[in-house]
């Protein structure tokens, strides 16, 4: 179905309902708080990486595992049910800014350690959160562009993955 209206079509623009196995390990509204302040912690390490971050170029640890943690996006989980418990417009604001971002800095594959497996993991969070979100009550729809953003660098994503996977490598 061709939509007649951008407004019509805004509103087929959306994730279906999918089943997150790992939704209860990220339920962790204190990780939500950090993430809205621009604080992530992995691997026991806190990065003051600010509200909008520096995807590319942010000084990080040196931590290879850290950064690749960092850019799967698992905080967008906790963001996503802080917002369903709470109502708190700020979780999802939060969200759309790291993810557009991310998205107008990097492509997949630019990141330090961005492998195929990374980017995977990174559209399969950004899925479930956007899921998590849409499901939750008052949900306003995401802000702005960010919808066509996002299906444009799930797209380009799953292009790179594609490309990229070892299992096309031949491994």
């Amino acid at each position: 179905m061709i939509a007649s209206s951008p407004v019509a079509a805004s509103r087929d623009i959306g994730p279906r309902p999918v089943f997150c196995v790992i939704e209860h390990a990220h339920r962790d509204v204190a990780v939500a708080e950090a993430a809205c302040a621009g604080r992530f912690t992995l691997a026991g390490q806190t990065v003051e990486a600010g509200v909008e971050p520096d995807w590319r170029d942010a000084a990080l640890p040196p931590d290879a595992e850290w950064r690749i943690e960092w850019t799967k996006f698992y905080f967008g989980l906790d963001l996503a049910h802080a917002y369903a418990q709470t109502g708190d417009e700020r979780f999802l604001r939060t969200w759309e800014r790291l993810v557009g971002s991310f998205l107008r800095q990097l492509g997949p594959g630019e990141g330090r350690e961005d492998t195929s497996d990374v980017a995977a993991r990174r559209v399969q969070n950004w899925i479930y959160a956007w899921a998590m979100f849409a499901a939750a009550p008052g949900f306003p729809g995401l802000h702005g562009d960010l919808e066509a953003e996002l299906l444009a660098g799930i797209r380009a994503h799953a292009a790179y993955i594609r490309e990229h996977s070892l299992y096309r490598a031949g491994f």
